[in-house]
């Protein structure tokens, strides 16, 4: 099987559930007598029945402009779909912004990985919602648009502006294309400075895009709304967040049409892989991963209020924070085993060989060596505004001024801080170049953690400032060679040291981790001159929540640490 059919068939097995919105839909059990007219009550019939005989269930609705404003209807029309076909015009001839603001509901769904877009729009009309799109969704307001716009027409005459903007727009339009870009910034040479100054953007395509949005006639959003992570124009593709959305002609109806197209986007992906495995992996979950079990069947309620209840009269506490977290681990072994015993069609031998074979003679790039690391290595829970809230956990890193923190306390204490009176074990790392971390890999003590950084938790025993100095990039030191040529030296005189990770104790003020921070202070005797005094105690530290690292990656690292307290130090006499 090709890599083209496997995308195709995961996508089409993901998607189970869909719903077509339009303002001139035919509902189905509606009243209203169907109009041979009307292309939209055809499409919804053609539509319905299409799906249908492709098993996926399909909704119809018929929009009105109080739907924006209902958030039951809104719940009924996103809540579990797979796939969104929503129309581009919610008003008769107009009514973009209806589907403008539609769309920011269907981006901010994490689960919602498809939205084809309807429209009847071609040639420069065609254009023009794709630029609609990317005008909203630019990480800018109309606000701001409007004043930038007034900025452009003082800095540049009109003959300017008539001269770089068709360049622009094509640099908006293809902001993905190297070739197309390369081109277009060979035109505006002479403009370039000034452009970035006008916008404040130092980056060239971010600046140029800005000023093609702030000159265009089109929709803007009122509050900033995510910029795409890949624009197509070429093949009328985005992805904004986790969606993938598609521009269709209201010609095209068939499952398999539109199935094909999403699939084709995400194939030409550079992370295409990874993304059909999150597809059939939650694919899985969905059709046969059952989380309920023989002996959870046989636990009556009593029980289980009886251990929580438990639990709460002998937590310090008296909450259940506790059993939430127990039940919480409990669910995710149990995913966890379900999910090991899956046979997944990505992981076919046959397939993983004939792919080898294809990719064997091509070198993957340093960053996508990092991302795989990362990957593999940790999993980021995401603390904004409130979306996740837990107490500090096993693995858990933070960082404040380039110092990095990672949790080592056993799972059973961080369940329970109140039995070790807040005081976590800590272990204590620098920033590692990150070239030399991959060339470095699994033989030392590192973690890859997200925007392309790696940390190194090991020193030797002793005077260590020369070898911390060598794990950073020096500027007059360009290639890896150099770097492993000057760190070979450093060891030749460390080799024979013991190299040690030393666990720190430290008291967390708050054990629940709030807004991505944590507040911690050492529980060590320090001089009174290195310190602060707040009433008597040693003043805390916000350190920044970056990631979790992997408990089996974790675990390496604490098993080493609590061996330090295991060391004996000897005299010996030596020559210098």
């Amino acid at each position: 099987m090709t890599y083209s059919d496997k995308a195709f068939e995961i996508v089409k097995r993901s998607i189970n559930s869909a719903v077509f919105i339009d303002e001139k839909a035919l509902e189905f059990y509606s009243t209203e007598p169907k109009n041979p007219g009307i292309i939209e009550h055809q499409l919804s019939t053609d539509l319905y029945n299409s799906f249908k005989s492709d098993g996926v269930f399909l909704a119809v609705h018929k929009f009105q402009n109080s739907d924006l404003s209902d958030d039951n209807i809104k719940r009924y029309l996103l809540k579990g779909r797979d796939l969104i076909l929503l129309d581009w015009k919610l008003e008769g001839t107009s009514g973009e912004e209806y589907s403008l603001k539609l769309l920011s509901d269907i981006i901010a769904k994490p689960y919602i990985h498809f939205c084809a877009i309807y429209t009847s729009e071609s040639g420069d009309r065609l254009v023009k919602v794709f630029q609609n799109i990317l005008s909203y969704f630019s990480n800018g307001t109309k606000a701001y648009y409007d004043e930038l716009k007034e900025k452009i027409e003082d800095e540049f005459s009109e003959d300017e502006i008539r001269s770089i903007k068709p360049l622009l727009d094509e640099i908006n339009l293809y902001r993905n294309d190297k070739t197309k870009l390369s081109n277009c910034r060979k035109k505006i040479l002479t403009s370039i400075n000034r452009i970035k100054s006008v916008t404040g953007e130092p980056d060239l395509i971010e600046a140029s895009i800005k000023i093609s949005i702030a000159l265009m006639d089109t929709h803007k959003a009122m509050i900033a709304q995510p910029s795409p992570n890949v624009v197509s124009f070429d093949n009328q593709t985005l992805v904004i967040n986790n969606t993938v959305i598609i521009l269709l002609n209201k010609s095209e109806n068939q499952p398999n049409v539109i199935i094909k197209k999403l699939s084709e986007r995400i194939e030409k992906e550079t992370y295409s892989f990874t993304q059909l495995l999150g597809l059939e992996m939650l694919s899985t979950f969905k059709e046969g991963c059952s989380f309920i079990d023989d002996n959870l069947l046989k636990v009556t309620p009593e029980a289980f209020f009886t251990h929580r209840t438990h639990l709460i009269n002998n937590s310090k506490e008296k909450k259940d924070t506790s059993f939430k977290l127990l039940i919480k681990n409990v669910l995710t072994e149990q995913a966890t085993i379900k999910l090991g015993s899956a046979k997944l069609s990505l992981l076919d031998d046959s397939f993983l060989n004939e792919q080898s074979d294809i990719h064997k003679d091509k070198s993957p790039s340093p960053e996508s060596l990092i991302a795989m690391n990362i990957f593999y290595n940790s999993v980021k829970y995401d603390y904004a505004e409130g979306l996740c809230t837990k107490k500090l956990d096993f693995g858990d890193l933070f960082e404040k001024n380039g110092t990095y923190y990672l949790c080592i306390t056993a799972l059973c204490d961080c369940l329970r801080p109140e039995n070790i009176k807040n005081n976590y074990y800590f272990v204590i790392g620098k920033p590692i170049d990150i070239e030399l971390a991959l060339t470095l890999g699994d033989r030392a003590f590192i973690s890859f953690i997200p925007n392309n950084k790696a940390v190194s938790w090991i020193l030797p025993e002793g005077d260590n400032d020369e070898y911390e100095s060598s794990l950073s990039l020096d500027e007059d030191i360009k290639s890896l060679k150099e770097r492993i040529i000057k760190l070979e030296k450093i060891n030749k005189g460390l080799k024979h040291k013991p190299l040690y990770i030393k666990p720190q104790p430290y008291n967390v003020r708050n054990s629940k981790i709030k807004d991505g921070t944590i507040e911690i202070r050492r529980i060590e005797t320090i001089e009174k001159d290195d310190f602060e005094k707040d009433h008597g105690d040693i003043v805390f530290d916000t350190v920044k929540y970056i990631t979790t690292i992997k408990s089996n990656y974790t675990q390496r690292i604490a098993n080493h640490a609590f061996t330090h307290p295991l060391r004996v130090g000897v005299d010996f006499i030596s020559k210098r």
